[in-house]
């Protein structure tokens, strides 16, 4: 399971397409569910969360390898991530 934040934005939702279309089995998570139906539409496990609340963020790491981030202000929210390149 890859674990992607910022779905439901421009950068995370072409990703969310090309990891579904892959057929990667990917969770995104989300502020607002009511913008995460099409992510559903593309079978994403949706998780409700916030990248500024990391207390809301630990189901969502469960049995997740690799993590995409397009979260566009993730220095102000944790400085040690690392993001990676596909």
């Amino acid at each position: 399971m890859i674990v992607l934040t910022g779905a439901t934005g421009t950068v995370g939702g072409y990703l969310a397409v090309k990891l579904a279309e892959r057929g990667h089995p990917a969770r995104a998570i989300v502020r607002d569910l009511g913008r995460a139906q099409p992510l559903r539409q593309l079978g994403l496990d949706i998780i409700p969360g916030d990248m500024a609340r990391p207390a809301t963020l630990g189901r969502a790491r469960s049995r997740v390898r690799p993590g995409y981030s397009c979260f566009p202000r993730i220095s102000r929210v944790r400085r040690n991530l690392r993001p990676r390149v596909m």
